[in-house]
């Protein structure tokens, strides 16, 4: 039996389940109110995955991998990713990473401490 504090108010504030084995009314109420949290952490989480961008400039990709930005352009110019070069920002423009080239990279075991969630991968 579990004797956490909750446990412990529960019991003092709700009578135990009848002998037939079926849960009180608060605790269906309550499963119901998990349930629906559940619900709404998986829409957003959805949510979050839609919103994932395809390629990421240089400053993105340090963060997301726990590096330097100019790790991430010592890299690039070492041939271990690859970025293409867009109009943007600077006079040679802005370098932009495909999100793959992280992605191998991780699996290569090149970033730093990655939490699955800086990529938009489940924990």
């Amino acid at each position: 039996m579990d004797h956490t504090p909750l446990h412990r108010a529960a019991a003092r504030s709700h009578p135990p389940p009848s002998p037939a084995g079926d849960p009180p009314p608060w605790a269906e109420a309550l499963l119901a109110r998990v349930e629906h949290q559940e619900h709404l952490l998986v829409q957003l989480l959805d949510a979050l995955r839609a919103k994932r961008k395809p390629h990421l400039t240089v400053a993105e990709a340090a963060d997301a991998v726990g590096r330097s930005a100019y790790t991430v352009r010592r890299w690039i110019a070492e041939g271990r990713i690859t970025a293409i070069r867009v109009e943007g920002d600077g006079p040679r423009g802005r370098l932009l990473i495909a999100r793959e080239q992280l992605d191998r990279l991780i699996s290569r075991g090149m970033g730093g401490d990655i939490a699955p969630t800086d990529l938009g991968e489940p924990a």
